[in-house]
């Protein structure tokens, strides 16, 4: 009998994460993914994972052998990796090249990756800081995680550090969005299964970043949510930072016909059926000047 894609899926996840080297969960060919599964210090791979994952369940091959098929690919694209420690000493040299960026994790069960380098709570989240760099004889952009060993070579502290991620990584941006008309037929047609959500009327917006791989920094990026709310006529959003669809928040327009107890109790149920994804449990409220929780 073919496994449920959810079983099937962590199955893959669980397994996949025992075979991985340390030191390829460190570095990163290509543009660094937002974090999904940063408990496990999975997320440098989840893009890759995803859609192997889901490819693999459809062609009904066994968990075991997908694992498999994904190492080997995993493998071949790290091979010609320089070592983590190369990557840390040429960054530190070379800092001019280096383009720093930022983002959003869960803070539950994060201690470990926290050790030893920079970071921000918001909320029940975590801001950490990454960059990337060209690297002699890797054709792609080297991502890594910034340390405190790292800002110490830069000679910034953190607060410098995010007035450089500021200037570079939240450059000026084109904002965009879907209306989510319906609800619930969207979260059906995505777990592909009926979901009973609570009534809600407002409008649903799912915001994207041109340039960015996802939308879940709308969080963070300073001007993103006042010129959205402005080109919506919105007064505000509760945020729902699922990560769930296109790894986007889901941003419920404050029009007076909504509850913070509705989005939080849709919020419990996307956590419950996605907990790979799971960002946050907290709704936040988006009033127009700032971020804050709901209550």
């Amino acid at each position: 009998m073919k496994l449920h894609y959810e079983v099937y899926r962590q199955i893959f996840f669980e397994r996949l994460k025992e075979m991985v080297p340390e030191e390829l969960l460190l570095l990163n060919a290509g543009p660094i993914s937002e974090v999904t599964d940063s408990a496990d210090r999975f997320y440098r791979l989840q893009f890759f994972a995803e859609g192997f994952c889901a490819e693999q369940h459809k062609r009904d091959v066994e968990p075991d052998d997908a694992v498999t098929q994904a190492y080997k690919q995993i493998s071949a694209k790290f091979a010609a990796m320089p070592k983590a420690e190369e990557v840390k000493k040429y960054a530190m040299e070379n800092r001019e090249e280096v383009t720093p960026m930022c983002a959003l994790i869960r803070n539950e069960g994060v201690e470990e990756l926290l050790k030893g380098r920079p970071f921000y709570r918001i909320a029940d989240m975590c801001i950490i800081f990454t960059a990337q760099i060209k690297y002699e004889g890797v054709k792609e952009m080297i991502g890594f995680n910034v340390t405190d060993e790292i800002m110490e070579g830069w000679k910034v502290n953190r607060e410098e550090l995010m007035r450089v991620v500021g200037g570079k990584f939240f450059r000026p941006m084109q904002i965009g969005s879907a209306i989510v008309t319906d609800l619930p037929a969207a979260l059906k047609a995505y777990f592909k299964e009926e979901v009973e959500i609570p009534e809600i009327k407002a409008k649903v917006y799912v915001p994207a970043i041109k340039g960015l791989p996802s939308g879940i920094m709308s969080i963070v990026h300073p001007g993103f949510l006042p010129a959205l709310a402005q080109k919506t006529e919105s007064k505000g959003y509760f945020v729902l930072p699922t990560g769930l669809i296109n790894l986007s928040p889901l941003l419920i327009d404050d029009d007076g016909t909504v509850t913070a107890e509705q989005c939080r109790e849709l919020l419990q149920i996307l956590n419950k059926k996605e907990p790979y994804s799971v960002l946050s449990d907290e709704v936040l409220l988006f009033d127009g000047k700032g971020i804050k929780k709901a209550e």
